[in-house]
């Protein structure tokens, strides 16, 4: 019988190192990529979800303004209805009777602009009803419009609509007579509440004591000859005597209607759909004006969008959201970016170690014949290695704590004295070292004394400290009246000359600093000066107005955010001027 083939030939070195073949450097770039994949996919899971809570955030938030700015409108509507209860409760209502009711809802309601009390007026019932009106308002007349700020006599017509009373009248007394049969907007409103015998709104108007267009509304109630206490029914024309109307300015119903929420950074636009021609725009809510530009270029970046919207008083109203420009953090956040840059370190280090186990393993190979010495070299290699990547993850902070924990190992092992006082004495300077990286940690995040004592006292005690480093001559001048200020502008005023002594020490080469603060009137004001290099500041300045430095902008953003401004003055050579200037109410 013939032997059969060896188990030990050529076969078996294949068998036992399948990847024999494969070239040694693309192991690790396997590896490195294959964790950096996992790391890829697991941040862009975790920012699905991110983004997910904003958008649930984002469409919660747009639901409760919804809901908000139509309770707006119904509150709108329900004073509406009670002056329309008023006149129904009474034959025959005086302009004493209108006015003194009117006034305590006007004070009560800050979104009502106007009341007023609109009969409804015959042809042939016209100059009675002028002369009536001429003991109260003299002069009254039934007037149109007819240009900006015009009032003119109204046309003869079958039956007019004219403005009888209304209040407060000092600030309408060109809305007095007004017919607002004259006007399409306004009789097509009155006409249908009349037919409905329900609150009808009209479309956004001009008022006719405005010059310019305007966000308007007036509500109108129907009032008839046996009015419908409990429930308004629509009844014959006849019976139809006019209307109250209520004047809203609708950027202050939403205003009124939103303000109670918590602000969460959107802006959304109120839009009446309720005519077929097309959306009319009659409000827009911004949450940081100085954005308003910024908001159209966001506009197609953001993927977050929502609609909502409501019906009243005749009216098809729909609100459009967006996050306002940077009202929602929709970049890349803390989390994914932390786990980006684990993923990262985590794929290098894997390569690295599958880096040092084929140096490893080629050094094991090479040296077969001495097994004693190559299990040694391993080891002393695996620990060097190992040592190395331990020295490069700890900062100093951590190499003196472990000194100092072996000093006092020392103290606790030993009876010698002059052992015990070198080891107390090497742990007093390690505490010392300690203690003054963590004073300069804290002191560089957020110092205590800016919270105990203010921002002059801790403006003194930073800029003492940035000389002593930097080596500057500083003068400092403060108006010793100056007391707390609200915190958030403390530490804007204090991050904001953080930042600027920083860009001095950095880049002016400058050898004189001066930094000044005062408070005049109701504006506190902080400049700094340098003699360094200078630069010329419109080289600094994007197209839209900001700076294209991060540390300028950073200081702008600081400023603009507790309401103030910065000024800039330098020129190349002649040093740099920086002011900010704060309100302080």
């Amino acid at each position: 019988m013939k032997p059969g083939p060896s188990r030990a030939g050529p076969g078996a070195d294949s068998e036992r190192a399948p990847f024999a073949r494969v070239p040694a450097v693309l192991i690790p770039v396997v590896a490195f990529l294959l964790v950096l994949f996992m790391t890829l996919f697991a941040a862009s899971y975790v920012e699905s979800l991110e983004l997910r809570s904003h958008r649930e955030a984002f469409e919660s938030a747009s639901r409760d303004r919804t809901a908000a700015v139509r309770r707006g409108f119904e509150a709108g509507q329900a004073i509406v209805e009670s002056v329309g209860s008023f006149f129904d409760a009474s034959s025959d209502v005086s302009d004493q009777d209108f006015d003194l009711f009117a006034r305590s809802l006007i004070r009560d309601h800050q979104i009502l602009s106007a009341l007023s009390w609109v009969p409804r007026v015959l042809a042939d019932e016209r100059a009675s009803h002028e002369a009536l009106g001429g003991l109260t308002h003299p002069g009254y007349r039934i007037t149109e419009r007819e240009g900006p700020g015009e009032m003119v006599p109204r046309a003869d017509a079958e039956e007019y609509f004219p403005v009888r009373y209304i209040v407060p009248v000092e600030t309408n007394e060109e809305a007095v007579g007004f017919d607002l049969g004259s006007d399409a907007t306004r009789l097509s409103a009155v006409q249908e509440a009349g037919r409905r015998g329900t609150v009808v709104s009209t479309a956004p108007l001009v008022l006719v004591q405005d010059q310019g267009p305007g966000r308007a509304i007036a509500m109108h109630r129907p009032l008839y000859d046996q009015p419908q206490i409990e429930h308004l029914e629509p009844q014959s024309s006849d019976s139809f005597r006019g209307v109250v109307s209520a004047v809203f300015q609708i950027q202050d119903v939403v205003l009124e209607a939103i303000q109670s929420l918590e602000p969460m950074g959107l802006d959304f636009d109120l839009l009446d759909v309720t005519d077929p021609s097309g959306p009319v725009e009659v409000c827009n809510h911004r949450s940081d004006l100085q954005a308003r530009v910024e908001s159209a270029v966001l506009a197609d970046e953001v993927p977050l969008r929502s609609t909502g919207g409501f019906e009243i008083c005749g009216r098809t109203y729909q609100l459009a959201f967006r996050p306002a420009p940077g009202g929602l953090d929709l970049g890349m956040s803390p989390a994914v970016r932390g786990l980006l840059i684990f993923g990262t370190l985590l794929a290098l280090a894997i390569a690295a170690l599958v880096v040092i186990l084929q140096r490893s393993d080629a050094r094991a190979r090479r040296n077969a014949g001495v097994l004693q010495r190559l299990s040694q070299r391993l080891i002393t290699v695996q620990e060097s290695e190992r040592q190395f990547l331990a020295r490069e993850l700890h900062d100093q902070l951590g190499q003196d704590l472990t000194a100092l924990r072996v000093n006092m190992h020392v103290v606790a092992s030993t009876d010698h004295p002059e052992r015990q006082q070198r080891a107390f004495a090497e742990s007093n300077s390690i505490l010392d070292r300690i203690l003054e990286q963590v004073q300069s940690i804290s002191l560089d995040l957020r110092p205590t004394v800016l919270d105990d004592l203010g921002l002059q006292p801790a403006l003194q005690t930073y800029l003492r400290r940035e000389a002593e480093r930097s080596g500057l001559k500083l003068e400092f001048h403060t108006n010793p009246l100056i007391g707390r200020l609200p915190e958030d502008v403390e530490t804007a005023v204090f991050r904001f000359t953080q930042e600027a002594v920083v860009n001095v020490v950095r880049h002016a080469r400058a050898s004189k600093l001066q930094v000044a603060l005062c408070q005049p009137g109701r504006e506190l004001q902080v400049s700094i000066a340098d003699d360094g290099v200078g630069f010329e500041p419109r080289t600094k300045r994007s197209v839209a107005g900001g700076f294209t430095s991060c540390g300028l902008l950073g200081m702008q953003e600081r400023v603009t955010l507790v309401g103030g401004t910065m000024e800039i003055e330098s020129r190349p050579g002649g040093g740099t001027l920086v002011t900010a200037r704060i309100p302080i109410e």
